[in-house]
């Protein structure tokens, strides 16, 4: 199984979207595969 992370929300749908936006900025990728795999966790 292929590793994941999970972000937990809960400061606001718009800080936990802006975050993801960031993480997915900051990571170095060549093609849409390379990205992280991730869960997002947002109850409000």
């Amino acid at each position: 199984m292929k590793s994941f992370l999970t972000i937990l929300g809960g400061m606001g749908t718009l800080a936990t979207e802006s975050y993801v936006r960031l993480l997915n900025k900051k990571t170095e990728t060549h093609k849409d595969q390379d990205h992280l795999d991730y869960i997002v966790v947002n109850h409000y």
